[in-house]
């Protein structure tokens, strides 16, 4: 499972990577090697480095989304909240900030006292983590993509455009990996509750 959610955000990384060093190499990526390679080699060398890719930008999309969640959301949607009027009751309160609940067991404890909900808990983290290196992936793929076209004499896309549509596209993902997250959590709190009901020593 592992090895998989790393394989996937390794192999969207490398379409930024192949951007950066399209640049130096000219218009083809075929020029930074240094000799022709067969597929079979091909496949050796890109797997390995998909999956070290993935693995870095996991561990660093970490760092990032739980910065953005603990220390800038909360003070911006409490600045949202209270410039909504009070008059757009349902808006007011979809800004207003959430304080998220601790839950009973670890995500290990629960994977120990019960192999069926540790694997669905097991499938939710993953499914945060793909969401979550998506994100960071599309905030580096926006930078790159607009100094790469910001390059360009006559880029086909207007700069401006890949940004906005990069910030566009990098918030929907965010917001996709925050609901995802807080979901995951809610199911692991309802998953420990469950258990100590059920093994209350």
């Amino acid at each position: 499972m592992a090895r998989n959610r790393h394989l996937v955000t390794g192999t969207i990384a490398l379409l930024w990577v192949w951007v950066l060093l399209r640049r130096p190499c000219g218009d083809s990526l075929a020029g930074c090697w240094p000799c022709e390679i067969d597929s079979k080699a091909f496949v050796a060398l890109f797997v390995p480095f998909a999956y070290i890719l993935g693995m870095a930008i996991d561990f660093i999309s970490r760092g990032v989304t739980a910065t953005i969640r603990k220390r800038i959301l909360p003070p911006l949607q409490q600045l949202i909240h209270r410039k909504i009027p009070c008059r757009f009751n349902r808006l007011k309160e979809w800004f207003r900030p959430r304080d998220e609940k601790d839950a009973p067991l670890s995500q290990q404890a629960i994977m120990l006292a019960s192999t069926d909900l540790g694997k669905q808990l097991e499938m939710r983290s993953s499914r945060d983590r793909v969401a979550r290196g998506a994100f960071l992936n599309a905030v580096i793929s926006t930078l790159v993509l607009w100094r790469d076209f910001s390059a360009q004499s006559r880029p086909p896309i207007s700069p401006g455009y890949v940004l906005l549509g990069g910030v566009v596209l990098s918030l929907i993902l965010f917001r996709m990996w925050h609901r995802f997250h807080r979901l995951t959590h809610k199911y692991r709190r309802k998953a420990g509750k469950a258990i100590l009901r059920k093994n209350p020593g």
